[in-house]
């Protein structure tokens, strides 16, 4: 029965222990700082992989030990020659390690919705994955093995990454959704600087170093997630007399429902993201409604069933009988309450069916494409050109991504007050200009490798930007969809990271060929291309409104 359930569960929920901490482990402030360091960790480790891959490749073709090498008895930090493919090999190991990341993306979303219905344990899940890739590196003897690691790596920081994001989300007012996003993404890339030097261990104390090194950072990271309390899953009495964090529930709360229908009449200066959090007025009525007068049922039958217990000592399933009339109506507003809840669930299928969520995710590949389009390559051509040996290059990788940690926070500052259309347009067009020359530098033009370093961190910066901007646009996108329910916050995620993994899946092994078979000018030429492609649509179609075009928008519409 509807009304001894409710009751019941009532009933559990004010007996059930608060949990030590509750106020500091479901604040925004910790959950961020918890995310934040996870961010940071595998990114991390992912850095420390990125540089020495070429090399450890290297060493395995030659029959040298890699696990020896930094000790003073091998040495392998020149790379066979541009003909031995070791750029195809690591193009390879980095598509492996993509798509795992990509594959991971829907699988944890729909892990987080349907199964285990919470974004914590999810999470923990790809923790868990990460450790044992870890294990596998530590042993590795054979390609294959580290070709299975990266897939490993690629699939726990494939669901960390989707369920982070989720977590900020959740616990972020939309007002401050973008600058709060910005932070977490800001960590995420500084674990990519701080990589390439934890990489250099290798240089120095052999191959297995970093890795012990990152299992400490990793278990920290498992600690700080275990101790994390989402507040949409605990009872609702627990909170009720807790301070806002600022940043907090309550406030996302409030500013999730609030109806803003201001907009600019241009269509320019206006965005609906606020809107993109609007649910429908008689949506909420009617929740409220069935929610007043289902209590006010509960009152009334406690009472008459309090003076029939008194009156007649009738048997007991005659008095709580599920047909009578008050507990059928009871039943009836509960169903209708259900339902309007249920209407507000957001599938794949329809978020697919956005140009709005279509247009993030090519944005999404565009970062991916436009970040990773390097990875395989720059090592291998400083080398070539320069003669930098392992550390020279982490080094350089460190200062090319330090420029990314501030985008990230220009980012979420900047979209928490013009949206997306216009960042993401204008930072489209200028990392396709700064891919497109980072060909040029070469041993005989002047500065060095200085100029490279600096077009490739400007790319950097600018694929940051857009990158990070999609962050808070994803979840204002399916919560618009929703009518505010945050049922398809995950999903959408899950596609952006997805989208996000395709282009650093496609983009290496791509790059790596034209490296081999063409040179590194055209390689940047050709793979700059797709960016100035994709920057008309981030105008058309972002921010949730279609500017001009009208023959487009009737399309769409």
């Amino acid at each position: 029965m509807v009304l001894f359930n409710r009751k019941q569960q009532q009933s559990v929920e004010k007996t059930r222990k608060k949990p030590f901490f509750l106020k500091h482990r479901s604040s925004s402030v910790y959950i961020l700082a918890a995310v934040s360091f996870s961010f940071f960790t595998n990114e991390m480790l992912y850095g420390i992989i990125t540089p020495i891959m070429p090399f450890v490749l290297d060493s395995m073709r030659r029959g040298i030990d890699f696990n020896s090498m930094g000790t003073g008895e091998q040495t392998a930090y020149d790379i066979a020659g541009h003909e031995g493919d070791i750029s195809s090999d690591t193009g390879i190991l980095l598509a492996i390690y993509y798509a795992g990341f990509g594959g991971a993306s829907p699988i944890f979303g729909y892990l987080s919705d349907r199964v285990f219905h919470n974004r914590k344990s999810t999470m923990l899940l790809g923790i868990i994955i990460l450790i044992g890739s870890l294990f596998l590196f530590l042993f590795v003897t054979h390609y294959w093995m580290f070709a299975l690691g990266r897939l490993l790596q690629g699939l726990g920081a494939g669901g960390v990454a989707t369920m982070g994001y989720v977590l900020v989300a959740d616990t972020s007012p939309a007002d401050v959704l973008g600058t709060q996003l910005g932070r977490a993404y800001m960590c995420y890339m500084a674990g990519l600087a701080a990589g390439g030097p934890a990489g250099a261990l290798f240089l120095h104390y052999g191959f297995k170093v970093p890795f012990i090194f990152s299992l400490a950072f990793v278990g920290i990271e498992l600690v700080l997630c275990i101790f994390i309390i989402e507040r949409r899953n605990m009872p609702k009495h627990w909170f009720e007399n807790l301070k806002n964090d600022g940043d907090g529930r309550a406030a996302t709360t409030e500013t999730q429902y609030k109806v803003n229908n201001e907009n600019d009449s241009s269509g320019f200066g206006g965005d609906d993201r606020s809107n993109g959090l609007t649910m429908n007025k008689s949506n909420l009525q009617q929740i409220s409604d069935a929610n007043n007068t289902a209590e006010k049922e509960y009152t009334l039958m406690d009472v008459d069933l309090q003076e029939s217990a008194t009156a007649t000592p009738l048997p007991l399933r005659n008095s709580f009988s599920s047909s009578t009339p008050s507990t059928l109506h009871s039943q009836q507003l509960q169903q209708q309450n259900d339902d309007i809840n249920n209407k507000n669930i957001i599938t794949t299928t329809q978020l697919l069916k956005s140009s709005r969520i279509w247009t993030i995710i090519l944005v999404s590949f565009c970062s991916g494409w436009a970040v990773i389009t390097f990875e395989p390559t720059l090592p291998i051509y400083l080398n070539e050109e320069w003669g930098y040996n392992t550390s020279e290059i982490g080094l350089l990788l460190v200062i090319q991504l330090i420029p990314t940690a501030v985008a990230s926070l220009i980012s979420g500052y900047m979209y928490d007050r013009i949206g997306a259309r216009f960042l993401c347009f204008i930072t489209l067009i200028l990392g396709g200009i700064s891919l497109a020359v980072s060909g040029i530098p070469n041993r005989h033009t002047a500065g060095g490798a200085i100029p490279l370093i600096a077009t490739t961190a400007t790319n950097e910066f600018f694929a940051s930007v857009y990158k990070a901007a999609t962050l808070p646009e994803a979840s204002l996108a399916a919560k618009a969809l929703a009518n505010g329910n945050d049922s398809g916050n995950a999903r959408a995620y899950g596609l952006t990271n997805m989208a996000f993994a395709a282009g650093c899946l496609t983009s290496p092994l791509l790059s790596g060929y034209l490296y081999e078979q063409t040179s590194f000018f055209l390689m940047c030429i050709i793979t700059s291309s797709i960016l100035f492609l994709a920057a008309p649509f981030a105008f058309i179609f972002l921010g949730g409104k279609i500017i001009g075009f009208p023959c487009i928008k009737k399309f769409i519409s």
